[in-house]
């Protein structure tokens, strides 16, 4: 059966999600995913980094949502990557939890980035 979602229906969902999501963050928080969760720290601890990110299309259905993160923002080892609307850990969109960290020291710079498609499933 193809497709019920067109690529037209696909970059429109994708461009109305880009001005959804407006931040990337890191958190040093390693509680585990819950669908129910409403921030990207739900322990409520430990160290947050939340910046203004970049959209850049990928394709009819894909956008790289991106931030620079760097060591004047924070250290430590942040094992939470999250998409947010608004720049507080409340705002999350998305949550992913990692089992290694990203480990961020004195003079580190890194890009952030989070893949965000639209698929159809029918």
């Amino acid at each position: 059966m193809p497709a019920a979602l067109l690529n037209q229906g696909k970059t429109a969902i994708r461009d109305s999600l880009k001005t959804l999501v407006t931040h990337v963050g890191i958190a040093t928080d390693t509680t585990a995913f819950a669908v129910g969760q409403t921030a990207m720290n739900p322990a409520g601890g430990g160290t947050n980094i939340i910046k203004a990110s970049t959209e850049v299309d990928v394709d009819t259905s894909t956008f790289d949502a991106s931030a620079t993160i760097t060591s004047a923002d924070g250290t430590g080892s942040f094992r939470t990557v999250s998409i947010l609307n608004g720049a507080a850990a409340t705002n999350a969109l998305s949550r992913s939890v990692r089992t290694n960290g990203i480990g961020i020291d004195a003079g580190d710079s890194y890009t952030v980035t989070v893949r965000v498609a639209v698929a159809d499933n029918s």
